[in-house]
């Protein structure tokens, strides 16, 4: 069975399971593109019983189908409770209230991505461009169990009848609010990571891992985009006494060293190629790649730019 054979038998077999109780319910195949110009094959589904459109996305799903990880039936059956979580899950979410830009204004974030791998999912979306990353803004929706995000498109933009100078001073408002940065050693992190590391004493002469820092937000999620904040990188750059190293991470989070770690040519190009090392060895997820560059930011000048 090749992969559009197996989205079409999936897709009969998950309605004839829902339609036993909702007789209106539609599906269909579709693409998705994602961060990173990634694209994802989604089941999306249409009832008069539900407000919004979920989608299950059927790629993970065929991979573990031709492992013979998972059977058919097993797979319709996920499916099938999958879009039953999320069909609950709709009738707490106002999607009316998503075009009030009062009603919603305070569940505004701006996030951070690669801005030419995101270009085409960015092309009706307000943004900025940042080095070579690009800012761009989301709607934070609380959900069962956690929270989704929807992308502040031009049109979605257009009805708040607002700008984006609007949008941005008050995203920016909102993520001091409600996720604030955190900025700690990566000894300490690793630390909080994995307990076995708490009983692992760091050498009084060595320094490094004292020196290299990892900045991200209170959630660690979408927290890379403090970069883009020259107050955050003020403050760490006068704690450290220094101008910053900054290396994409993920686009959750950014490694912060001082620059004396990056002194000569010679140690920035292995700080580059240690951070291409990573993005392109299966460490960091195709979806959560930031970029390959790294930045620094000069403290006196209070900019940011590519050093490498």
């Amino acid at each position: 069975m090749n992969r559009n054979e197996f989205f079409e038998a999936v897709k009969t077999g998950v309605l004839e399971n829902l339609k036993k109780t909702d007789n209106t319910l539609e599906a269909t195949i579709s693409k998705v593109t994602k961060l990173n110009n990634i694209v994802y094959t989604g089941l999306s589904f249409k009832s008069q019983t539900t407000r919004v459109a979920p989608v299950v996305y059927l790629d993970e799903f065929f991979a573990r189908f031709s492992d013979d990880d998972l059977s058919l039936d097993d797979i319709i059956d996920r499916v099938s409770e999958i879009y039953k979580t999320h069909a609950a899950d709709s009738q707490d979410i106002d999607v009316g209230g998503i075009t009030d830009y009062n009603a919603i204004k305070d569940k505004i974030a701006p996030a951070i991505c690669n801005a030419e791998r995101c270009k085409d999912y960015l092309k009706d979306a307000p943004h900025e461009q940042f080095c070579d990353l690009a800012i761009y803004f989301r709607v934070i929706v609380d959900i069962r169990d956690g929270e989704g995000s929807v992308l502040v498109s031009n049109q979605l933009m257009n009805s708040w009848n607002v700008g984006l100078d609007d949008i941005k001073s008050q995203a920016w408002k909102n993520l001091k609010r409600d996720n604030p940065p955190s900025f700690k050693t990566m000894y300490d992190v690793l630390k909080e990571s994995i307990p076995a590391f708490a009983d692992v004493a760091l050498p009084e002469e060595t320094d490094d891992s004292c020196s290299m820092h990892v900045l991200t937000n209170h959630s660690k999620t979408a927290g890379a985009v403090y970069m883009a904040d020259t107050s955050v990188l003020e403050g760490i750059a006068g704690e450290m006494d220094s101008d910053l190293i900054i290396l994409p991470s993920s686009r959750h989070e950014l490694i912060i060293l001082p620059i004396a770690m990056a002194e000569t040519p010679d140690k920035l190009a292995d700080l580059k190629s240690m951070v291409t090392e990573i993005n392109h060895n299966g460490t960091v997820s195709d979806e959560d790649f930031l970029g390959d560059s790294v930045y620094v930011y000069h403290r006196e000048a209070g900019t940011v730019e590519i050093a490498a």
